[in-house]
């Protein structure tokens, strides 16, 4: 048996694997804005029912490393607040377990806010508005006017009120709840497809056999009136 003779790939295959390529690439780089959009679709039912809170674009605070130290930002309503970024030389900095770069202090008081640094990855039900994953938190305790220090980086960060903290096993109750209707929904969607899909099967089938048998009828009928006719033909 002689080996096929070899075939260059068409230029149709070669552009699909690229794009393909790209697809999943861009894909991968962008994993965890896809996964937080998603998770955000999630929160609307709970928030809507009072559940949880999701942070609003008013909330968010954007700063850029690149501009005059200290920002001065006014947090209307006390709470826990998440510092978020995206800058892959600050992740790093976070995983290293360092002393917290910046410094938050009331301008009133000049009292400086204790900062947490947060060693999680980035979740499904973090907020959508702020880019990357939450490095640190602090608490305002006194709503006003507070300064936010920091070096001078090429880099950008977002402070948003934190509303999941405390609150996983509500979110993830929520979402399980969700997913489970959500599949229950497609399951029943599915088999009433599949139910219909059956039963025009079954018509279909019962329909060809009507006329199978209309024409086995007609060809027996038409066979009996041949015979008869030669059988006349023979006595004449």
């Amino acid at each position: 048996m002689k080996d096929q003779a070899y075939q260059p790939p068409r230029i149709r295959s070669i552009v699909f694997g690229i794009l393909l390529f790209l697809v999943l690439l861009y894909s991968l780089l962008t994993l965890s804005g896809t996964m937080k959009q998603v998770g955000n679709v999630f929160l609307y039912i709970p928030s809507q029912l009072g559940l949880i809170q999701r942070v609003l674009p008013e909330q968010v605070h954007t700063i850029d490393l690149q501009t005059p130290s200290p920002a001065v930002l006014d947090f209307t309503s006390p709470g826990r607040y998440a510092i978020y970024t995206s800058d892959y030389d600050l992740l790093m900095l976070n995983l290293l377990n360092g002393p917290p770069w910046l410094l938050v202090t009331s301008q009133s008081t000049r009292e400086q806010i204790p900062i947490v640094s947060v060693g999680r990855g980035a979740r499904p039900y973090d907020t959508p508005l702020a880019a990357g994953r939450p490095i640190f938190v602090f608490d305002i305790t006194v709503p006003g006017t507070y300064e936010v220090a920091y070096h001078f980086r090429y880099a950008s960060i977002a402070i948003v009120p934190d509303y999941t903290t405390g609150k996983e096993t509500v979110i993830v109750f929520a979402f399980i709840a969700q997913i489970a209707i959500l599949l229950f929904i497609i399951v029943i969607v599915f088999y009433l497809h599949n139910q219909r899909h059956r039963a025009l099967t079954k018509n279909m089938e019962a329909t060809l056999e009507q006329r199978r048998i209309e024409r086995q009828a007609l060809w027996n009928a038409e066979i009996q009136k041949g015979k008869k006719e030669n059988r006349e033909n023979d006595k004449m």
